[in-house]
């Protein structure tokens, strides 16, 4: 066998050309994804189709097996010749205005928003607003919350405190688990999370948004009398170090927050509500529990720029779907006579979520009109 030595002046160039060609396969791939939402009248659908799935989160302290519901932006030709999907709730299948495990659209913003339901509601509480959102760009991540849901409530209405010790670490996981890729092809967006809580999930985003629990000061509230309504559901709360100790941190990265009747924050340290970043209240002017003595008493401690609607004629539930889902609506007491139409409180309800996350989350200026005072509701900022 014949050996040519090469000059070293190629052996240069080859090592150039290797070096090169490595640099350019490791080169990440470029990112096709909007800078901001784009534009548009949140009282009617973005310009992404909706992607709709399930995912299980498997082991989180100890509970379960989780299911999670997550909304995407998907793109514009994905329902081409399927059928939009339905929401399978206790045996009840609801129509969905989207599309079940179709790809994402690669170049839409995918700012990531987390829902964290009620007590006696569940994951797919506030599907009008998700699906909104979703064709907007936006990533709603929503999982039930095992101990709360409207199932658990019925089969096995017992000691509630250890679900609600549970909660925040229950949408840490779910965050996590759609940033880790649980999803193929759908990538949140980096630089932080918008956050959603109605009733006690507000309480839950409260904690997970920066506030601190204080359990002596809720538990002295409750033997004083002053909030029969949440006491009388939940309960005393006396953690175990077991609990305490899985209790998550305040997650920095939650950006804003949105408290829809937002439902016992006397078990927070007050001073540290002003820690939540741009909350939005939500609030109807008939809801003993999330108003009066929810809402109000929040909106000054809370740090400023935020802001509250409060909606004439509404309950407890008006942000919310429950009223036409079996099961979560007999266990809630604004879905007869006596409150506004339930479709309008919706309209009203998502067009604000979908303005106040484009503007505040999503970067687009232009929803700032629509967060503005109006007919059927109040509106304050700070």
């Amino acid at each position: 066998m014949i050996r040519r030595n090469l000059p070293s002046s190629v052996i240069v160039l080859l090592t150039f050309a290797l070096a090169a060609c490595d640099a350019k396969q490791s080169e990440p791939a470029p990112d096709l994804r909007a800078e901001v939402v784009a534009p548009g009248d949140p009282d009617q659908p973005g310009p992404y189709a909706v992607g709709i799935t399930t995912i299980i989160l498997h082991g989180v302290e100890d509970q379960r097996d989780i299911p999670v519901e997550v909304w995407y932006p998907a793109a514009a030709d994905a329902g081409a010749g399927l059928e939009t999907t339905v929401y399978d709730v206790f045996g009840v299948q609801l129509a969905a205005s989207g599309y079940r495990d179709v790809a994402p659209d690669p170049t839409a913003p995918s700012f990531l928003i987390a829902f964290s339901h009620g007590l006696g509601g569940v994951r797919i509480q506030n599907y009008s607003m998700a699906e909104r959102l979703a064709s907007f760009g936006f990533i709603v991540v929503a999982p039930d919350h095992p101990g709360t849901t409207a199932q658990d409530l019925v089969l096995n209405f017992g000691n509630l405190t250890d679900p609600i010790y549970h909660r925040p670490g229950t949408i840490v996981a779910a965050v996590d688990a759609l940033y880790d890729g649980a999803i193929e092809g759908l990538v949140p967006r980096d630089g932080g999370y918008g956050l959603i809580g109605h009733s006690l999930g507000a309480l839950t985003a409260m904690y997970v948004a920066g506030a601190m629990f204080d359990f002596d000061a809720y538990n002295a509230t409750c033997e004083a009398g002053e909030q029969a309504g949440a006491c009388g559901l939940v309960g005393e709360l006396k953690p175990s170090e077991w609990q305490l100790a899985h209790l998550p941190p305040n997650d920095d990265r939650v950006k804003t927050t949105i408290l829809q009747a937002p439902a016992g924050y006397f078990a927070l340290q007050p001073s540290t509500l002003a820690d939540m970043p741009e909350p939005f209240l939500m609030a109807g002017d008939k809801d003993d529990l999330g108003y009066r003595d929810g809402a109000l008493p929040i909106f000054p401690l809370v740090a400023r720029g935020a802001a509250m609607a409060v909606y004439t004629d509404a309950g407890h539930d008006a942000p919310t779907d429950i009223c036409d889902i079996p099961l979560a609506s007999a266990l809630a007491p604004d879905c007869g006579d006596g409150f506004a139409d339930p479709d309008a409180l919706r309209a009203i309800t998502v067009r604000h979520v979908v303005a106040w996350m484009g503007a505040h989350l999503g970067g687009q200026a232009s929803f700032e009109a629509d967060l503005a005072p109006g007919d059927g509701y109040t509106w304050e900022t700070k």
